[in-house]
Protein backbone atom coordinates (compact mmCIF):
# COMPACT_ATOMS: atom_id res chain seq x y z
CA UNK A 1 0.00 0.00 0.00
CA UNK A 2 1.52 3.46 -0.93
CA UNK A 3 1.58 6.49 1.18
CA UNK A 4 -1.74 7.97 -1.07
CA UNK A 5 -3.73 4.71 0.03
CA UNK A 6 -2.53 4.61 3.34
CA UNK A 7 -3.57 8.48 4.13
CA UNK A 8 -6.87 8.14 2.49
CA UNK A 9 -7.27 4.93 4.20
CA UNK A 10 -6.71 6.72 7.48
CA UNK A 11 -8.95 9.73 6.32
CA UNK A 12 -11.85 7.50 5.69
CA UNK A 13 -11.06 5.64 9.04
CA UNK A 14 -11.36 9.10 11.10
CA UNK A 15 -14.52 9.84 9.09
CA UNK A 16 -16.34 6.83 10.32
CA UNK A 17 -14.97 6.28 13.89
CA UNK A 18 -12.72 9.17 14.85
CA UNK A 19 -13.57 12.76 16.32
CA UNK A 20 -16.72 14.95 15.17
CA UNK A 21 -15.07 16.22 11.82
CA UNK A 22 -18.31 17.29 10.56
CA UNK A 23 -17.60 20.67 11.26
CA UNK A 24 -14.26 20.18 9.37
CA UNK A 25 -15.41 18.84 5.92
CA UNK A 26 -18.37 20.94 5.60
CA UNK A 27 -15.81 23.93 5.98
CA UNK A 28 -13.14 22.27 4.18
CA UNK A 29 -15.46 21.77 1.07
CA UNK A 30 -16.61 25.10 1.21
CA UNK A 31 -13.07 26.57 1.38
CA UNK A 32 -12.75 25.09 -2.21
CA UNK A 33 -11.96 21.17 -1.29
CA UNK A 34 -8.99 21.85 0.81
CA UNK A 35 -9.13 18.24 2.29
CA UNK A 36 -8.81 16.95 -1.26
CA UNK A 37 -6.20 19.05 -2.48
CA UNK A 38 -4.10 18.07 1.18
CA UNK A 39 -4.65 14.56 0.28
CA UNK A 40 -2.88 15.08 -3.06
CA UNK A 41 -0.19 17.32 -1.46
CA UNK A 42 0.67 14.48 0.47
CA UNK A 43 0.22 11.85 -2.09
CA UNK A 44 3.06 13.93 -4.02
CA UNK A 45 5.38 14.39 -1.38
CA UNK A 46 4.85 17.63 0.56
CA UNK A 47 5.57 18.22 3.56
CA UNK A 48 1.89 19.11 4.81
CA UNK A 49 3.00 18.36 8.57
CA UNK A 50 -0.86 17.81 9.68
CA UNK A 51 -2.77 16.60 7.27
CA UNK A 52 -6.14 18.32 8.33
CA UNK A 53 -7.70 15.64 10.19
CA UNK A 54 -5.08 13.15 10.89
CA UNK A 55 -1.32 11.76 10.23
CA UNK A 56 1.52 13.36 9.71
CA UNK A 57 3.61 13.31 6.41
CA UNK A 58 7.54 14.97 6.84
CA UNK A 59 9.61 15.60 3.79
CA UNK A 60 13.62 15.54 4.74
CA UNK A 61 14.74 17.18 1.61
CA UNK A 62 17.68 19.79 2.19
CA UNK A 63 16.11 22.85 0.05
CA UNK A 64 19.19 24.67 -0.71
CA UNK A 65 21.79 21.08 -2.30
CA UNK A 66 20.64 21.01 -5.38
CA UNK A 67 18.63 17.53 -4.72
CA UNK A 68 15.24 16.82 -6.13
CA UNK A 69 12.90 17.45 -4.01
CA UNK A 70 11.75 13.47 -4.09
CA UNK A 71 14.94 12.31 -2.40
CA UNK A 72 15.61 11.80 1.40
CA UNK A 73 11.38 11.81 2.35
CA UNK A 74 10.71 10.23 5.48
CA UNK A 75 7.29 9.72 6.46
CA UNK A 76 5.42 8.30 9.51
CA UNK A 77 2.89 5.99 10.25
CA UNK A 78 -0.40 8.11 9.37
CA UNK A 79 -2.89 5.85 11.15
CA UNK A 80 -0.17 6.19 14.40
CA UNK A 81 -3.39 7.42 17.06
CA UNK A 82 -1.18 10.05 18.24
CA UNK A 83 -0.66 12.67 15.45
CA UNK A 84 -2.14 15.79 15.42
CA UNK A 85 -5.47 16.17 14.73
CA UNK A 86 -6.80 19.56 13.21
CA UNK A 87 -10.51 19.87 14.52
CA UNK A 88 -10.52 23.14 14.14
CA UNK A 89 -12.63 24.50 10.94
CA UNK A 90 -12.01 28.58 11.49
CA UNK A 91 -9.68 30.83 10.55
CA UNK A 92 -6.25 32.37 12.24
CA UNK A 93 -3.93 35.38 11.53
CA UNK A 94 -1.99 34.77 8.93
CA UNK A 95 1.72 32.92 9.30
CA UNK A 96 4.50 32.83 6.86
CA UNK A 97 4.30 28.67 7.30
CA UNK A 98 0.60 28.85 6.36
CA UNK A 99 1.10 30.96 3.70
CA UNK A 100 3.31 28.63 2.16
CA UNK A 101 1.11 25.36 3.16
CA UNK A 102 -1.92 27.25 1.26
CA UNK A 103 0.25 27.76 -1.78
CA UNK A 104 1.24 23.94 -1.96
CA UNK A 105 -2.44 23.03 -1.62
CA UNK A 106 -3.09 25.60 -4.59
CA UNK A 107 -0.51 24.43 -6.29
CA UNK A 108 -2.18 20.95 -5.85
CA UNK A 109 -5.33 21.82 -7.59
CA UNK A 110 -3.29 22.76 -10.86
CA UNK A 111 -0.59 20.46 -11.38
CA UNK A 112 1.17 17.23 -9.69
CA UNK A 113 4.65 18.24 -9.45
CA UNK A 114 6.18 17.71 -6.56
CA UNK A 115 7.47 20.93 -4.17
CA UNK A 116 10.54 21.70 -2.16
CA UNK A 117 12.49 24.65 -0.50
CA UNK A 118 10.02 26.44 1.51
CA UNK A 119 10.41 29.95 2.13
CA UNK A 120 8.13 32.96 3.90
CA UNK A 121 7.95 35.97 5.39
CA UNK A 122 5.27 37.08 8.36
CA UNK A 123 3.36 40.10 8.50
CA UNK A 124 4.94 42.45 10.14
CA UNK A 125 2.07 43.62 12.85
CA UNK A 126 4.85 45.93 15.08
CA UNK A 127 5.22 47.91 12.27
CA UNK A 128 1.82 48.09 11.05
CA UNK A 129 2.47 45.83 8.19
CA UNK A 130 -0.15 43.49 7.04
CA UNK A 131 1.46 42.40 3.73
CA UNK A 132 2.73 38.36 4.05
CA UNK A 133 4.87 36.14 1.07
CA UNK A 134 5.65 32.98 0.39
CA UNK A 135 7.60 31.02 -2.16
CA UNK A 136 8.19 27.10 -2.88
CA UNK A 137 9.75 25.39 -5.57
CA UNK A 138 8.49 23.38 -8.16
CA UNK A 139 10.09 20.78 -10.00
CA UNK A 140 8.72 18.81 -12.88
CA UNK A 141 10.48 17.01 -15.74
CA UNK A 142 11.53 20.59 -17.33
CA UNK A 143 13.28 21.16 -14.17
CA UNK A 144 12.87 23.30 -10.36
CA UNK A 145 11.33 27.16 -10.71
CA UNK A 146 9.93 29.35 -8.02
CA UNK A 147 6.17 30.02 -7.44
CA UNK A 148 5.40 33.13 -5.05
CA UNK A 149 2.88 34.92 -3.91
CA UNK A 150 2.51 38.29 -2.14
CA UNK A 151 -0.39 39.44 -0.26
CA UNK A 152 -1.13 42.95 0.27
CA UNK A 153 -2.88 45.37 1.97
CA UNK A 154 -3.77 49.47 1.95
CA UNK A 155 -1.54 49.70 -0.79
CA UNK A 156 -3.78 52.17 -2.89
CA UNK A 157 -3.35 49.21 -5.87
CA UNK A 158 -5.64 50.31 -8.95
CA UNK A 159 -4.43 47.36 -10.96
CA UNK A 160 -4.12 46.87 -14.86
CA UNK A 161 -1.41 46.98 -17.62
CA UNK A 162 1.71 49.36 -17.81
CA UNK A 163 4.34 49.58 -20.60
CA UNK A 164 6.74 47.55 -18.50
CA UNK A 165 4.39 44.43 -19.32
CA UNK A 166 4.74 42.21 -21.86
CA UNK A 167 1.92 40.24 -23.21
CA UNK A 168 -0.61 42.23 -20.86
CA UNK A 169 -4.16 41.29 -20.48
CA UNK A 170 -6.44 42.79 -18.07
CA UNK A 171 -10.24 42.14 -16.97
CA UNK A 172 -13.09 43.30 -14.86
CA UNK A 173 -14.74 40.12 -12.44
CA UNK A 174 -18.24 40.18 -11.84
CA UNK A 175 -17.85 40.90 -8.19
CA UNK A 176 -15.76 44.38 -9.62
CA UNK A 177 -12.29 42.97 -8.95
CA UNK A 178 -9.44 43.50 -11.37
CA UNK A 179 -7.39 40.36 -12.87
CA UNK A 180 -4.34 41.25 -14.60
CA UNK A 181 -1.50 38.39 -16.50
CA UNK A 182 1.30 39.72 -17.89
CA UNK A 183 4.99 38.23 -18.20
CA UNK A 184 8.20 40.16 -17.04
CA UNK A 185 11.35 39.43 -18.39
CA UNK A 186 14.79 40.06 -16.06
CA UNK A 187 17.11 42.45 -16.36
CA UNK A 188 19.65 41.65 -14.11
CA UNK A 189 19.71 38.22 -15.28
CA UNK A 190 19.44 36.90 -19.00
CA UNK A 191 16.96 34.75 -19.75
CA UNK A 192 14.54 35.28 -16.22
CA UNK A 193 11.35 34.89 -17.30
CA UNK A 194 8.34 35.41 -14.63
CA UNK A 195 4.86 34.87 -15.78
CA UNK A 196 2.80 36.89 -13.10
CA UNK A 197 -1.16 37.11 -12.33
CA UNK A 198 -2.32 40.22 -10.03
CA UNK A 199 -5.29 40.17 -8.32
CA UNK A 200 -6.67 43.77 -7.07
CA UNK A 201 -9.74 43.06 -4.82
CA UNK A 202 -12.31 45.47 -4.40
CA UNK A 203 -11.34 45.58 -0.75
CA UNK A 204 -8.14 46.86 -1.86
CA UNK A 205 -6.18 43.68 -1.12
CA UNK A 206 -3.71 43.04 -4.08
CA UNK A 207 -2.63 39.37 -4.61
CA UNK A 208 0.05 38.43 -7.00
CA UNK A 209 1.20 35.40 -7.86
CA UNK A 210 4.61 34.84 -10.13
CA UNK A 211 5.79 31.55 -11.49
CA UNK A 212 9.34 31.62 -12.49
CA UNK A 213 12.08 29.55 -14.88
CA UNK A 214 14.86 30.52 -12.20
CA UNK A 215 15.70 29.48 -8.54
CA UNK A 216 17.18 31.51 -6.23
CA UNK A 217 19.47 30.61 -3.38
CA UNK A 218 20.60 32.49 -0.52
CA UNK A 219 24.20 34.12 -0.85
CA UNK A 220 24.59 32.46 -4.54
CA UNK A 221 21.71 34.61 -6.49
CA UNK A 222 19.27 33.82 -9.07
CA UNK A 223 19.66 31.38 -12.30
CA UNK A 224 17.65 30.28 -15.01
CA UNK A 225 16.66 26.41 -14.46
CA UNK A 226 14.36 25.60 -17.66
CA UNK A 227 13.14 27.43 -20.49
CA UNK A 228 9.68 28.77 -19.41
CA UNK A 229 8.05 28.79 -16.38
CA UNK A 230 6.32 25.58 -15.03
CA UNK A 231 3.17 27.48 -14.67
CA UNK A 232 0.35 28.32 -17.38
CA UNK A 233 -1.35 31.56 -17.36
CA UNK A 234 -4.22 29.81 -16.28
CA UNK A 235 -2.66 28.09 -13.95
CA UNK A 236 -1.83 30.86 -12.15
CA UNK A 237 -4.77 32.61 -12.55
CA UNK A 238 -6.64 29.95 -10.84
CA UNK A 239 -4.18 30.49 -7.76
CA UNK A 240 -4.27 33.95 -7.77
CA UNK A 241 -8.15 33.49 -7.23
CA UNK A 242 -8.50 31.32 -4.71
CA UNK A 243 -10.32 33.10 -1.69
CA UNK A 244 -8.73 32.39 0.83
CA UNK A 245 -5.65 34.89 0.52
CA UNK A 246 -6.67 37.53 3.47
CA UNK A 247 -5.07 39.05 6.64
CA UNK A 248 -6.28 35.41 8.37
CA UNK A 249 -5.80 32.12 6.93
CA UNK A 250 -8.16 29.08 7.32
CA UNK A 251 -6.54 26.94 10.70
CA UNK A 252 -6.07 23.86 8.66
CA UNK A 253 -3.39 25.63 6.54
CA UNK A 254 -1.91 27.58 9.53
CA UNK A 255 -1.82 23.86 11.54
CA UNK A 256 -0.56 22.16 8.56
CA UNK A 257 2.75 24.92 8.21
CA UNK A 258 4.04 24.67 11.94
CA UNK A 259 6.20 21.81 11.35
CA UNK A 260 6.53 22.33 7.38
CA UNK A 261 10.14 21.54 6.53
CA UNK A 262 12.31 22.35 4.79
CA UNK A 263 11.75 26.06 5.27
CA UNK A 264 13.33 29.12 6.07
CA UNK A 265 12.18 32.86 6.94
CA UNK A 266 12.78 35.44 4.09
CA UNK A 267 14.82 38.62 4.79
CA UNK A 268 12.32 41.28 5.51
Amino acid sequence: MNLHDRITQDLDRTDRAGPDIARLTAHARSRGRRLTLLRRAAATGVTLATIAIGGVVLVASPWDDGRSSTEGTVATDPTDPTAPVSAEPGTGPATARGAVAALVSALGDVTDAPTSAYVGQDPRAELGDRDYYAQVRLEDDGGPANVEINVQFDGGFSGGCTETMDECSSTRLPDGATLTSYVLTGDKTPGDIRSVAELVRVDGVRVVVVATNSITRPGVGTYVTRREPPLTGDQIRSIVQQDYWDEELPVVFLDAGVTLEPFRAAAS
